[in-house]
């Protein structure tokens, strides 16, 4: 499970909860030199309980926003064709409606995010898919969740860069119509893979989240379906989350980061 929150605390006062989860600062200053203005006034941080990472999100519009992410990226070893996917895909858009994401942990930076947020069509979506390797089966799941979900069009498409070479694409969908119910939801994971089992812990946080804006994501892998269903809910009191937690361990550590922001 992955936090996200918003903080007016300076960069600097990050660096002991940073540290303190294990995470460098040397490691996480050259975020900040490259895109400390596209922060002001307030930063985005992340951290993943399950990984036992953080991040950092810059967003940003333009080519010269585009071309600081692809230097970025160059400068913690994500491989060329990582940097062209974004590249490339950043054309299509017009270099608008940009966020890009850096996730560390305390073996350095693992993974570079790269997201695109715009009404996009699902026969564009299905074709940009297509363009990074995803396969018949693959969108075909796409096209079968709007459906379920009645959705016409796909929120924002995601490309992570991953410094081992992997490249994970994101498909994301808006819940937040009338007409997308908690039973078309729970039928969308169905058709990811999710059993009945797996929906448990989140029938017990539905009744909390009813009135939060929320969003459903399918993933691919070096172009093929990542089993499950990613959700996402925002505005969320922090101590809705911890019972959703795996385990004590986990807890602490997300809770140590909310509190020192």
């Amino acid at each position: 499970m992955t936090q996200i929150h918003g903080t007016d605390c300076g960069f600097q006062e990050l660096r002991v909860p940073f540290e303190k989860l294990g995470v460098q600062w040397g490691v996480v200053a050259p975020f900040w030199e490259t895109f400390g203005r596209d922060c002001s006034p307030s930063m985005v941080v992340s951290v993943d309980s399950r990984l036992g990472s953080v991040g950092l999100m810059a967003e940003g519009d333009g080519q010269s926003y585009i071309y600081r992410v692809a230097q970025f990226m160059e400068g913690v070893g994500v491989p060329e064709f990582g940097i062209q996917r974004v590249l490339a895909r950043s054309k299509y858009f017009d270099a608008q409606r940009a966020s890009f994401t850096m996730q560390a942990d305390h073996r350095g930076v693992r993974e570079c995010s790269t997201q695109f947020s715009s009404a996009i069509e699902i026969d564009v979506a299905h074709a940009l898919l297509a363009d990074s390797g995803v396969g018949v089966d693959g969108v075909g799941l796409m096209e079968a969740m709007a459906e379920l979900l009645n959705q016409g069009t796909i929120h924002s498409i995601a490309t992570r860069a991953a410094t081992s070479g992997h490249l994970t694409e994101s498909v994301c969908f808006e819940l937040n119509e009338p007409e997308t119910d908690w039973d078309s939801i729970r039928s969308a994971g169905v058709l990811c893979g999710l059993s009945d089992s797996d929906w448990a812990p989140l029938d017990a946080f539905r009744s909390s989240s009813s009135k939060c804006p929320a969003y459903a994501s399918v993933q691919y892998r070096d172009g093929n379906v990542i089993p499950g269903l990613k959700l996402s809910f925002e505005d969320v009191y922090g101590e809705l989350v911890g019972p959703i937690l795996l385990d004590d361990g986990q807890r602490e550590w997300v809770d140590s980061m909310r509190a020192s922001l």
